[in-house]
């Protein structure tokens, strides 16, 4: 029997030990971050979880791990776009095939000695079974890494958003994470979302086009800088009616042909849109916005063209999700959507 063989007890006793670390790690997220009702006292530690207990995530509970996350990541002193520090690089997949924590690309982990931390903290509670919780996965998650079970990359990289993910949902597939991850990309491009600027009046547009007819000498369908600056400037009265000559408009919009929508965009009142399918436009404060489009995540907003510091955090932040969106609909494409191997 497997009893009598010493070796193989000390193995059976260690599968036993690490499925109730695991599921102690599972009960303790969910009870924290997500505010589920932890299992009674005494009850029995069934790992892995029921078919009945595989629920998979919704947004608000995506949105909610992942906020707490990025709380993390601010105890860490890191934002959500910061690779620096003393990780290593993202490791490559296992044996099996099975994407490894932080196997993806641009997101931050957080620090082992940080998340530890706050478990810590946590667990100051009046609240005895509270307290319980967080005691339980402290435990289990200090000895997940000191096991076998977690790969020497990951445990110098730290936790990955996809590996807190697969703790809390275990059976989660590549399709899950991959509308898991659109989620949180969403919500971070919803911050850089601009107003649209309404469309230029009608008074004013046909005004515009009765210039550009005016400025389209013998009817060619564009006007040049040459038109723009009124026509040949070596001519006296043609200085004395134009404040702009043809090298000006050059150095400005290049030598090149411009046609009516260009100009009805270029000449329309600051804070509109010159017609319907513009592009661009230009602020009452003089700051450049333009229609911005990703086919990763289906978002289509204005968003600003000169960008700020702090802007450029959440620009990085979405393409670093973007990526992680890319990657599990790679994977899901290889798997053709089956499940993972539950997180070990």
């Amino acid at each position: 029997t497997p009893w009598a063989d010493p070796a193989a007890r000390l193995a059976s006793l260690r599968d036993v030990q690490d499925s109730k670390n695991l599921f102690d790690i599972r009960e303790g997220l969910r009870v924290v971050i997500l505010g589920v009702t932890p299992s009674p006292l005494g009850a029995q530690k069934v790992w892995p979880p029921p078919k009945e207990d595989r629920k998979p995530a919704t947004k608000e509970e995506t949105l909610t791990v992942y906020h707490t996350f990025c709380e993390m990541l601010q105890l860490d002193g890191r934002s959500h776009s910061d690779h620096s520090g003393d990780e290593a690089p993202p490791p490559g997949r296992d044996g099996g095939g099975r994407p490894r924590s932080g196997d993806t690309t641009g997101l931050p982990a957080v620090r082992w000695r940080t998340y530890l931390t706050w478990v810590e903290t946590g667990s100051i509670t009046d609240d005895v079974r509270t307290k319980c919780v967080f005691e339980a996965l402290l435990k289990a998650c200090k000895a997940w890494l000191q096991s076998d079970k977690a790969p020497p990359a990951q445990r110098a990289k730290g936790l990955s958003l996809d590996s807190l993910f697969r703790w809390i949902w275990p059976f989660v597939s590549c399709r899950a994470l991959k509308e898991m991850f659109t989620w949180i990309c969403l919500e971070e491009y919803e911050k850089i979302r601009l107003p649209e600027p309404p469309v230029v009046g009608e008074a004013e547009r046909l005004e515009i086009k009765r210039l550009y007819e005016a400025m389209d000498n013998g009817g060619k369908g564009y006007i040049t800088a040459f038109d723009m600056a009124g026509g040949d400037h070596a001519d006296f009265h043609v200085r004395l009616k134009n404040t702009i000559d043809e090298a000006s408009v050059k150095q400005i919009l290049g030598d090149r042909r411009i046609e009516m929508l260009e100009f009805l965009e270029l000449m329309c009142e600051d804070g509109h849109r010159g017609h319907e399918d513009s592009e661009r436009a230009i602020l009452p404060d003089g700051s450049r916005i333009e229609r911005f489009r990703s086919e990763v995540v289906d978002f289509e907003a204005w968003v600003t063209k000169d960008v700020t510091p702090e802007q450029a955090v959440c620009f990085r932040t979405v393409k670093a999700l973007e990526e992680e969106v890319s990657h599990w609909d790679l994977l899901m494409k290889k798997s053709k959507g089956t499940r993972m191997r539950y997180a070990t």
